[in-house]
């Protein structure tokens, strides 16, 4: 083999490597946005099974229903009804508050016929995907409480419809 041969073969060699991704600089790759998560929104009605507790009875079950209303980080939840606690379906007033995440506190109070004033205490938190609510309210008349009404708490993981 004579030295251009040589030479020839060499540089063959050398843009064959090049071609190949050896030493040749690379062409910039295109960067994948990261997906941005779309935000739950905790607005619908819940309904299910709960369980009522308080003045003197010890769990009773029965079917709870509330609808609940979320602005940013504000929520609403409309009057819980129970059916099935009482020999008739019975409504306790409403509450709001503010979501930390999936869970709140939310406060309220109403007029009660025959216990008078009664504060409400919502309390709970969603599943991830906001189609399960564990649920806690507990309803406590303002003293005095003479019809010994209270507290009374209803618990429950309801589903949403």
């Amino acid at each position: 083999m004579t030295r251009s041969s040589i030479s020839v073969v060499g540089v063959l060699l050398c843009v064959a490597i090049a071609g190949c991704g050896g030493s040749s600089p690379s062409s910039p790759s295109v960067s994948t946005p990261v997906a941005t998560p779309t935000p739950v929104s905790y607005t619908g009605t819940y309904s299910g099974a709960m369980t009522g507790t308080g003045s003197g009875v010890a769990a009773v079950p029965c079917s709870g229903r509330t609808v609940i209303t979320q602005t940013g980080t504000n929520i609403s939840l409309a009057d819980l009804t129970v059916v099935g606690c009482f020999p008739s379906a019975v409504t306790f007033g409403s509450a709001s508050g503010t979501l930390n995440g999936n869970s709140f506190t939310a406060n309220g109070s109403y007029n009660s016929t025959g216990c008078g004033v009664i504060s409400a205490v919502w309390t709970g938190f969603f599943s991830g995907d906001a189609r399960l609510l564990n649920l806690r309210v507990v309803l406590t008349p303002a003293p005095p409480d003479p019809a010994a009404c209270g507290p009374v708490q209803f618990l429950g993981e309801i589903n949403r419809q």
